[in-house]
């Protein structure tokens, strides 16, 4: 399998332990993968002493009460790992709250998985935009979250997912119907949460992610790295190398949209990591319907009940009624 760069050593490759079929599909499984965790500790030292660079991974101490998960999350601090990871929708609100408040009294770096999100807020005719669950994380503690791609398998069109972008980082922001903002927000001086854009994106997306997503952002190349046909340090080269040609390339006035494939051929010339990651993926497309959307049918009725607290009421021509707090 090719998850096998991630190393070199038989004893760390990873074991398939059950295969299925994929239902309603031909020649497809699902594929049940673990690996043993010393693998992740292993590697984690071995990469800092090479490079000089912090490295982490995202262990995740979700689990099924309070006192298990903290068990769990004191466990990783003591192996030494700078980030964990919580599934904040599955564990909900208030177990990931303590969550951050430990995090943040132990010096780790708190990664959020919105597992379970797709069953809340994508059913159109009843359910909890992802906005608002942005809001509620940002309330509740995180440093960073998957937000969509725009360009990729976590989907969703660019003007909402930059409404997430903004609502995640931003400590005022504007009313902007076309990004699903519909009534100013200001955080004044609550922390903000980094997004992340990740699932399927490799260095061809680098300047429209670059583009979108900014500064103050996270990439995650999962497959899009260890898929480099010499290995999982190689591919982070080449995703480095695109990264810094497309944030030069910025910084010099280039249109990172219309100027992308140009700005990574240039790069390629002189890393020959980037120039085998380009060919490896230069066939590769993800077009799928986005399902992060605005709903133009929906008629949208702010109504302000008191000085503390407003609720938007979206009516359908159904005249079936959803109700949004926050």
């Amino acid at each position: 399998m090719w998850t096998d760069g991630l190393t070199s050593l038989d004893r760390y490759k990873g074991r398939c332990y059950h295969i299925e079929p994929v239902l309603g599909e031909e020649d497809q499984y699902i594929a049940y993968v673990a690996y043993l965790l010393d693998l992740f500790e292993e590697a984690i030292y071995k990469a800092q002493a090479e490079t000089g660079k912090i490295k982490g991974h995202y262990l995740n101490p979700t689990a099924g009460t309070c006192e298990e998960m903290i068990k769990r999350a004191v466990f990783v601090r003591e192996l030494g790992v700078p980030i964990i990871m919580h599934d904040y929708l599955t564990g909900v609100f208030t177990t990931n709250t303590i969550l951050a408040h430990y995090c943040q009294d132990n010096g780790l770096l708190l990664h959020i998985h919105r597992a379970m999100h797709a069953v809340i807020d994508r059913q159109k005719n009843h359910c909890t935009h992802f906005c608002v669950l942005t809001k509620a994380l940002r309330l509740f503690g995180g440093d960073h979250i998957h937000a969509g791609s725009v360009v990729r398998k976590l989907e969703g069109e660019r003007d909402i997912t930059l409404g997430f972008v903004d609502l995640l980082r931003d400590d005022f922001i504007e009313k902007d119907r076309s990004r699903g903002i519909y009534f100013t927000q200001d955080w004044v001086s609550l922390p903000g949460v980094l997004p992340m854009a990740s699932r399927g994106i490799h260095v061809w997306h680098m300047p429209t992610l670059t583009d979108i997503f900014g500064d103050d952002s996270v990439l995650q190349f999962g497959g899009g790295t260890l898929r480099h046909p010499w290995g999982n340090a190689p591919g982070a080269v080449a995703n480095r190398v695109a990264l810094e040609a497309c944030v030069k390339a910025r910084y010099e006035g280039r249109n990172l949209a219309a100027e992308s494939n140009e700005i990574i051929r240039e790069s390629s010339k002189w890393s020959p990591e980037l120039a085998a990651a380009c060919e490896v993926w230069k066939a590769i497309r993800f077009n799928f319907k986005a399902l992060d959307t605005l709903d133009p049918s929906f008629l949208l009725v702010k109504l302000k009940l008191n000085s503390a607290q407003s609720f938007t009421k979206r009516i359908e021509p159904n005249k079936k009624i959803l109700l949004n707090v926050f």
